[in-house]
């Protein structure tokens, strides 16, 4: 049910109560209440219930083929039960969302404000859990708020240049480093006035930051390259001398190797401020592109290391420039296009494309420059 509740932590005083009701496994006997939801916004931040007249509360999960939803008038002290959803099998876990929606002449107009939380498994006959969920206007920037303690988040150590990568349970901070004034040139390698090592994770249920097991080498202007098993593989970057190096080594998260980082085989090139395009999760096959002086580019893996270097179309250096995959229709390899950048001198037009069958790097439209000119990051 819904009702209003008085919450704390100086966050905004009114709540929203949501009361999931499961059926029994086998669907016999009277239904079980499993999951209450109580609503909170940021202090400071925009009313997320100013305009509300509905609420859509949404239920998806592990097994359920279609999400369950319930949508009913709001006001101060009403009441709405999601009933009928199937308990938790094991392993299987329920998300709730809900939805503030405006009023349009006595149906729902569209989404105000919405709140997530996190994915929890919903046991028949286990007693039923509460959860504060922030809810916040849509379309909206507000503080990082933990869901656990209702603390404002922010990382330990500052830092530009630097890597923020998300995985399927964290967002992953790693690297960078502080300037001393805004006049240093940062995004060439010099002008730090100092690197750093530390490593900072967001979780995406708590939204709680946590400082995690530092690198092996301060770098910046480094890639990080996501797995789908939760770790990340870091690779190139300005070292504190500001000069690309061609190490990777392996964030490790918590459960794995206790979080330690592990060594890799090296880059065949110095890189930094180069892109690494994911070709293969299976062999964990990665394509490097430029970053270096001469000009280049290869595939590595974690195992066996370099593939072999090779130069560019047209022969020209290149950072601080942009890949992005897609997919050919009728294939099921990826192609990687790669567009703008820069030389130590000047911005490129040019754009590239790699066909991870021919294991090419081709130039196109015979050097023809981009619509729009140079650019770069």
């Amino acid at each position: 049910m819904f009702d209003l509740r008085s919450m704390t932590q100086g966050l905004l005083a009114l709540g929203l109560a949501a009361t999931l009701g499961c059926d029994s496994n086998d669907g016999d006997g009277p239904s079980q209440p499993g999951l209450a939801i109580h609503l909170y916004g940021a202090s400071g931040a925009a009313d997320p219930f100013s305009g509300v007249g509905w609420m859509k509360i949404i239920m998806t999960g592990d097994g359920l083929q279609l999400p369950f939803t319930l949508t009913v008038p709001y006001a101060p002290g009403g009441a709405g039960t999601l009933d009928g959803v199937p308990f938790s099998g094991a392993g299987q876990k329920r998300q709730l969302v809900i939805e503030g929606w405006s009023d349009a002449g006595g149906q729902p107009g569209f989404a105000l404000s919405r709140g997530r939380a996190p994915a929890l498994e919903v046991q028949a006959g286990a007693p039923e859990q509460e959860v504060d969920v922030l809810f916040a206007r849509v379309n909206s920037f507000l503080p990082l708020i933990s869901t656990t303690t209702k603390a404002p988040q922010q990382l330990a150590v500052g830092r530009v240049g630097h890597t923020a990568t998300l995985t399927a349970r964290e967002v992953v901070v790693t690297g960078g480093g502080t300037i001393s004034n805004a006049a240093s040139t940062w995004w060439n390698g010099t002008g730090f006035q100092g690197l750093t090592t530390s490593v900072e994770a967001i979780d995406l249920d708590t939204r709680q930051v946590a400082t995690r097991t530092p690198l092996l080498l301060a770098r910046t202007w480094h890639t990080a390259t996501a797995l789908s098993s939760g770790q990340i593989i870091l690779a190139g970057g300005y070292g504190a001398n500001g000069v690309p190096s061609d190490t990777a080594e392996l964030y490790n998260p918590p459960d794995i190797l206790e979080g330690r980082a592990v060594a890799l085989p090296r880059l065949g090139a110095a890189r930094a401020a180069h892109t690494a395009t994911l070709i293969d999760e299976a062999t964990r096959v990665i394509l490097f592109i430029g970053g270096d002086d001469q000009g280049t580019w290869e595939l590595w893996d974690p195992v066996n290391g370099s593939h072999g270097v090779h130069p560019m179309p047209d022969n020209l250096p290149r950072r601080h420039h942009q890949a992005t995959t897609f997919y050919i229709p009728g294939r099921t390899e990826p192609a990687v296009l790669i567009t703008g950048g820069e030389t130590p001198n000047l911005a490129l037009a040019s754009a590239m494309l790699y066909d991870s069958v021919a294991e090419a790097l081709v130039g196109l439209a015979g050097g023809q420059a981009m619509p729009g000119g140079a650019r770069t990051q």
